[in-house]
């Protein structure tokens, strides 16, 4: 018997290499086992798994694979490269750790000392280096002898010259070398370095400030003079840096710290949280503190980008605070639908210019061409010098980026409905001490209830409240009536046909002019709340949902029910838990003026509820993911009734492929249909595998509507075990149940979809997490869900033949069944590869707060009783005062 198991297993070999020492210096880590069916077909994302979890203790927890002739192989070729390919003759692989910048040894001018080791680009210039060696190096340090880089061929290079090499001009495989000596004559060279290091620092320090000193101005102020008073003096502390790149994780995490590097290399200071964010330090107040001290924001604007928790509310908080923003647009169409109105004025960068794309058309690229989530090195480098020129530009007035301008700043921080970093309030000079006027009431409606609007801003001037209507009825080009906004940077590229022949329509109608949109934006910078009219045609505008977007979370919003309607999950992610003020009802003016004053009272508009449930759901947050304690799961959610048997069939295929993964969990949210039959499945190979059970099942304690058509429910509105797996009660309603599951897995599993799944797949789709759409049958009932079509869209780490199977009524339910296995395992290696650090991971998946000893108490409460009532309590007073400056502006990207 052993022997016939021996011929179904295939034993190889991994050893670790070790930087810069030969290969009889590896360390063997041991051996991993593979079936013989798979591994002729095994791909380096499988393998990395499978080393992770057969050989956890050794293994690092970030590695590279080699190639047989031991050279590197990049993350992203890993999906291109079968196992047996990089398996040598001994049948062994190699893996070497992996860290952010290359790890070079400092030796002495023969090689035979070591002096220690350093982390550098190879771009940078020698003088830079001779600093972080004498940092890093502590017997070079403490010597007093001075030291001299050496060639390749061994002559040195005088210290004056340290300027014009770089690490390149001196590498020798992983080491560059140093001559240190007493005996070399070093006082003229000495003085003639000094001197040009300080010319040289001296223009670094001209050009950052020149960075310091950009000028808040907008379109709305070109004509106001940069002077040094307007400066924001910041002063600069230990960890400022001056550019921030703000991004999707799930779309251009590997973007962002590419073009970190290009815009380390030219010689920005580029804050990056995965590279900032380390153990011992508190993330929130880390970026809190990058956005309000860093002097220019620099948005990676992927088609998500704004429409995620964290990218919305930062690009929102470095907006209020006047940081000159300077996006990348990875759109075809500019500006993005939900940052419109921010963006209209805003002078941006392309990813590729479309002489460039077209240029790559031109040499058979095909779609790789408009791929974005292909970037090669030379469109960085350029979109990094662009920037460098940018900046150039900006204290000249050439180029304004960012609104509003500083004589608005004053207005906005005193109105902003958010919670603001202790730093945040900026210097007010002399310009700025006038109190803005203008009305203190905005009414955001469709022009259809435009007369609805003006009744209400009668009441509101009854009261003594000043008001402004969006929209006017009649008014073919009033702001609530069109669909589109154009780009002032659109507006000037318009007579360039290559540029605008794709994405500007001949007809300008049906566009927003700038000046359009100033007079939103000024009229909402300067109001203290905002009434939202809602309504089945406000909810169906482009332009109506963008002046949402714009006013969340800036502004109090006040939302009025006009009308019957099905409410969108934008919408429901937007407005979230605020209460409704039914027009239709008796005592609506009562109401409605009622909340005005409330919103108004800078006292009473700061309501504890709001921050006592995003405490719940945070506590309830960890909670889960204390209890199930594994990082790699899947949450499993579709349609509640399966109603083919092609759909039967698919998600039994899928539950048997998943139970072949090892360590995986999958988790539902207990309800009817295509999750239980998959979860079902699973369990039962599970079982048969011998294995402990691996389902969990996460229902809130009640649900006050009837949804026993979805749910075991009971009369009294609580919710019954499942029986099977285990099951975890938290959360008051479905409503909380579905944020909570949002926040804690990085995956989601949607099968088929339906109306009741929407608001739980927007979930995950606004905590930046990733949903893996499977349509069983030509119905396409996943487009049930309303939810954007870029959760269509391919993510990182997944084979795009795998991805197309998905949604092909064509292919077997079999193949399905495959294909989202592989699926699974590619996203859970991705997500596994962007984790720096456990608090950054920690930031992504949950959005709440990390680990605190104060919590320790609640904690032990929630684990005594399976079932667990997470309700305000004094035992989470904390979390609460915590979660008021928490819930605004932190970001997982």
């Amino acid at each position: 018997m052993s022997l016939m198991q021996a011929k179904e297993v295939e034993m190889v070999n991994v050893s670790l290499i070790h930087h810069g020492l030969p290969a009889s210096e590896d360390t063997c880590l041991g051996v991993v086992i593979i079936p013989v069916q798979q591994w002729q077909d095994l791909r380096l994302p499988t393998l990395r798994v499978m080393l992770r979890h057969q050989l956890s203790q050794v293994v690092p927890q970030r590695f590279i694979f080699y190639s047989k002739a031991r050279y590197e192989i990049q993350y992203a070729q890993e999906k291109d490269i079968l196992c047996s390919q990089i398996c040598d003759f001994n049948n062994t692989i190699l893996i070497r750790n992996s860290y952010d910048l290359p790890k070079l040894f400092v030796k002495n001018h023969d090689g035979t000392e070591i002096y220690g080791h350093i982390f550098s680009t190879f771009c940078s210039t020698l003088v830079d280096v001779r600093d972080t060696v004498i940092s890093s190096c502590s017997q070079v340090a403490a010597s007093t002898s001075k030291f001299h880089f050496l060639h390749p061929d061994g002559s040195l290079i005088p210290v004056a010259m340290e300027t014009r090499f770089n690490v390149h001009h001196i590498l020798r495989k992983h080491e560059i070398r140093i001559f240190v000596s007493d005996h070399v004559s070093w006082d003229s060279g000495d003085t003639h370095t000094q001197l040009k290091r300080k010319s040289f620092e001296s223009v670094v320090e001209q050009a950052r400030a020149k960075t310091l000193r950009l000028s808040f101005t907008s379109s709305k102020d070109i004509d106001r003079k940069p002077t040094d008073e307007t400066a924001v003096r910041t002063p600069v502390q230990q960890d400022s840096k001056q550019l921030l790149i703000s991004y999707v994780r799930a779309e251009a995490a590997e973007h962002a710290v590419n073009l970190k590097r290009k815009l380390t290399e030219i010689g920005f200071s580029v804050y990056l949280d995965v590279h900032e964010i380390k153990s011992g330090i508190d993330w929130q107040d880390s970026l809190n503190y990058a956005v309000s001290n860093c002097q220019v924001f620099i948005p990676l604007v992927t088609p998500r980008y704004g429409e995620t928790q964290w990218t919305n509310r930062e690009v929102k908080l470095a907006d209020v605070l006047g940081k000159p923003i300077l996006p990348i647009s990875f759109l075809e169409e500019w500006p993005p639908r939900c940052l419109a109105i921010q963006f209209a004025t805003t002078q941006f960068i392309r990813w590729k210019t479309q002489e460039q794309i077209e240029k790559e058309l031109a040499g058979g690229k095909g779609a790789d061409a408009r791929d974005i989530r292909l970037w090669d090195h030379q469109y960085i480098e350029f979109v990094a010098k662009e920037i460098e020129h940018r900046l150039k530009t900006m204290k000249s007035g050439q180029t304004s980026m960012s609104k509003p301008a500083l004589t608005r700043m004053k207005t906005l921080l005193k109105t902003f409905a958010g919670r603001l970093p202790a730093n945040a309030t900026p210097v007010i000079t002399s310009h700025d001490t006038e109190e803005m006027s203008g009305p203190k009431i905005v009414i955001c409606v469709h022009p259809d209830q435009a007369n609805f609007a003006f009744e209400l801003r009668g009441w509101l001037e009854e009261a003594g409240h000043n008001s402004w209507v969006s929209a006017v009825q009649g008014e073919p080009l009033s702001l609530g009536d069109a669909d589109k906004i154009r780009s002032s940077q659109v507006v000037d590229l318009i007579a360039l046909k290559k540029e605008t022949s794709k994405n500007i329509a001949v007809n300008t109608g049906l566009y927003i002019t700038p000046k359009q949109v100033q007079v939103f934006q000024e009229a909402v910078d300067k109001a203290a709340l905002v009434i939202i009219i809602l309504s089945k045609a406000f909810t169906q505008s482009k332009l109506c949902l963008q002046q949402v977007f714009y006013c969340e979370h800036r502004k109090l919003l006040l939302p009025v029910l006009y009308d019957e309607f099905r409410f969108p999950s934008w919408l429901k992610m937007l407005i979230r838990t605020k209460r409704l003020i039914d027009a239709k009802k008796e005592g609506f003016r009562q109401a409605l003026l009622m909340q005005v004053e409330r919103g108004l009272d800078p006292t009473a508009k700061n309501c504890l509820e709001t921050d006592s449930q995003e405490a719940n759901i945070a506590l309830a947050v960890h909670y889960v993911k204390k209890s199930l304690q594994v990082k790699e799961c899947v949450y499993v959610t579709g349609t509640s009734k399966i109603l083919s048997t092609r759909s039967e069939d698919v998600c039994k295929s899928i539950g048997r492929h998943l139970a072949k993964l090892d360590n995986l969990f999958v988790v539902t949210g207990g309800c009817y249909g295509t999750s239980e039959l998959v979860a079902k499945v699973f369990n039962e190979d599970k079982e048969q595998q011998g294995s402990d059970s691996n389902v969990w099942h996460i229902l809130p304690e009640m649900e006050a509507q009837n949804v026993k058509e979805h749910y075991n429910q009971g009369a009294d509105g609580t919710f019954a075990l499942k029986d099977f797996g285990k099951t975890l009660f938290c959360g008051n309603s479905l409503w909380e149940r579905e944020a909570i599951a949002g926040r804690c897995f990085q995956i989601c599993l949607l099968i088929e979809g339906g109306t009741h799944s929407a608001h739980e797949v927007e979930e995950f789709v606004w905590s930046d997490h990733i949903v893996v759409p499977v349509c069983c049958s030509n119905g396409a009932t996943v487009g049930d869900v309303k939810i954007s079509d870029k959760m269509y869209q391919m993510p990182p780490g997944v084979n795009e033949r795998d991805w197309k199977c998905l949604n092909d009524p064509q292919t077997s339910a079999e193949e399905i069944g495959l294909a989202v296995s592989r699926v699974i395992t590619g996203l859970l290696q991705h997500c596994q590869n962007q984790v720096d650090s456990p608090r950054k991971s920690r930031l992504h998946q949950t959005g709440s707060i990390p680990e605190d000893p104060e919590s320790e108490e609640a904690e032990t409460s929630a684990s005594a009783s399976e079932s667990v009532s997470l309700s305000p309590t004094k035992k989470n007073a904390a979390w609460i005062a915590k979660l008021r400056s928490l819930q605004t502006f932190i970001h997982p990207h």
